[in-house]
């Protein structure tokens, strides 16, 4: 008998030792309050609003992190996201309801589709707004973000009416406190010398940003037909081209290729064979994205060589050697025919600093100097 003092006290101790846990392991619960203790003051009242997640099995996205950022999101409009109930929990009589609640459901949800459907049940302005979204183009770890910025934008819709000089609802409490509260976050500033983008915009903004940093850091490999003509000159050459080109800083390109040309001109004395092979190195500024133009100077230099071959049997044929050396301007137009495939011609306009000249019988018969105009069409892989 005389240990039911200690026995009580122990009880007691662990009482408050499993609330004082769960309290830990729930930030976002509201505190337990005793029954002398007075309930929240205005300037303590909390705008709460609830998540009620979609019941599929499989959801397109992650439901711990949608709750994180949804939280984090959240404080823009100085509001709180309920801790999510259990499954058999049961609403308190006389529980004050949250101020919203958003609903997210799958209209595929037996095929495990990438459509999402956002549901803003408003208790305090009694509007509902519904909004869809197609997560199929949405980076699998931005789904989270996405869905929460959409979340707020409906909410930050449906309160707007709040910054109206009008009564609020008879049949909901809102403190004045509360109200200012809200006004103040939904409020645009004024100080501001011109309005920021809504935050839809401003993840569509950041999204193309990092499409093209990703599509800035790519390499891309290139095989062309390639053309050459020395108009004044008389020279032809047709072959194969390879390249590759990455960017330098957004904006401009480093390109590297190798190329085989050859090609032939008739002569009275006969046929004249010519031949280049050279490598180029130069730079270009581009403008676009999927439809993507590029300028910029090319520096060609190669092994050039020529052979005549004589219809008169009597007649000695020759063959020759030389360095040959263009500096050009290349434009080129690439067209994006999938994430990594693209369509790309490209035109040349230069001259040579060194070339090769074949004679025959004393007299030029053709060769590789003067001017130089290229043509090349081809296809392109980003790596």
């Amino acid at each position: 008998m005389h240990r039911l003092p200690h026995v009580r006290a122990f009880a007691f101790a662990v009482v408050l030792l499993s609330a004082t846990v769960a309290s830990a392991q729930d930030p976002g619960a509201p505190v337990a309050r005793r029954p002398d203790e007075p309930a929240e003051s205005p300037a303590e009242a909390r705008v709460r609003v609830a998540l009620h997640d979609a019941s599929c099995a499989r959801v397109p996205y992650d439901r711990v992190r949608l709750r994180s950022l949804l939280r984090v999101e959240l404080t823009v409009l100085g509001a709180e996201l309920e801790p999510a109930a259990p499954a058999a929990a049961t609403v308190t009589a006389g529980a004050e309801p949250p101020l919203a609640t958003v609903v997210v459901e799958l209209p595929d949800c037996e095929d495990g589709g990438d459509r999402i459907a956002l549901q803003v049940l408003d208790t305090l302005t009694h509007k509902r707004a519904l909004r869809e979204l197609d997560l199929t183009d949405v980076a699998v770890d931005s789904r989270e973000r996405a869905l929460a910025i959409a979340v707020v934008e409906l909410l930050r819709a449906s309160w707007a009416e709040l910054l109206l000089e009008r009564d609020r609802p008879a049949d909901y409490e809102l403190s004045e406190a509360l109200r200012q509260r809200l006004v103040e976050r939904l409020r645009p500033k004024t100080d501001a010398v011109e309005p920021p983008p809504t935050r839809d915009r401003a993840v569509a903004f950041e999204a193309a940003a990092q499409a093209r940093r990703q599509h800035a850091r790519s390499h891309q490999l290139a095989a062309v037909l390639n053309t050459r003509v020395f108009p004044s000159r008389g020279g032809a050459l047709l072959g194969p081209a390879l390249s590759l080109s990455r960017w330098l800083f957004e904006g401009a390109r480093l390109d590297l290729g190798a190329e085989l040309g050859v090609g032939s001109a008739d002569d009275p004395l006969g046929e004249v064979s010519m031949g280049l092979l050279a490598g180029r190195v130069g730079m270009s500024a581009a403008v676009g994205s999927s439809l993507q133009l590029r300028l910029g100077p090319q520096l060609i230099a190669g092994l050039g060589w020529g052979s005549g071959t004589p219809r008169d049997p009597t007649v000695a044929g020759q063959s020759q050697k030389a360095l040959v050396a263009a500096l050009c301007l290349r434009s080129e137009l690439t067209v994006r025919l999938s994430p990594s495939l693209w369509l790309l011609t490209s035109l040349e306009l230069g001259h040579t600093l060194l070339g090769l000249e074949l004679q025959a019988d004393g007299r030029r018969a053709a060769g590789l100097d003067a001017v130089m105009l290229g043509l090349q069409a081809g296809m392109a892989l980003s790596l």
